[in-house]
């Protein structure tokens, strides 16, 4: 679907999954290994699609996988995501929303690790990511904090999806 030549190139691409619940002030970390990824880049997109539900994400963060610590803990260099200069989104059910261009050198010889703040999702996502561990907690956004702490692992059924986008035309 994407090409270098032909314009942005798909990075990575992840369901999340839903538990059938309503959650409010839930953080989600979502680890993607090294496998998963496929290519470098310095300049990210984001790309939110609400398939089941709507979904509305009050911060979304992007870094890579610290060498110690908790498995889903940042190395200190993630980036927030924007979307129109603010934070988070909010696609209703069958829509995307793009990210804007997000300055993060993506390294694929180290986990990626996506965060989130959820303020409601009529269906939680309390499920794996595609091809990712992940983990969630209930509390107040700590989305782009380096080093967390208390999160539980968690499986389930697709509710909206994430893809990681690159090319230096975004």
């Amino acid at each position: 679907m994407y090409t270098d030549a032909l314009g942005p190139q798909l990075v990575y691409s992840g369901k999340i999954n839903s538990n059938n619940s309503i959650v409010t002030g839930t953080n989600v970390r979502n680890v993607i290994p090294i496998s998963s990824l496929l290519r470098n880049a310095t300049t990210v997109k984001i790309r939110v699609r609400a398939t089941s539900a709507n979904v509305d994400i009050s911060s979304l963060w992007i870094g890579h996988q610290a060498a110690s610590g908790d498995v889903y803990d940042f190395d200190g260099n993630q980036a927030e995501v924007t979307f129109s200069g603010g934070s988070g989104c909010s696609p209703t059910a069958g829509t995307y929303v793009d990210s804007d261009n997000i300055s993060f050198t993506l390294d694929i010889t180290k986990k990626l690790v996506i965060a989130f703040h959820l303020n409601t999702l009529a269906n939680a996502p309390r499920g794996t990511m595609t091809g990712a561990t992940s983990h969630y907690k209930t509390a107040a956004d700590e989305s782009g904090v380096t080093d967390v702490s208390g999160y539980s692992a968690y499986n389930s059924n697709q509710s909206f999806m994430i893809d990681i986008i690159t090319d230096p035309t975004l």
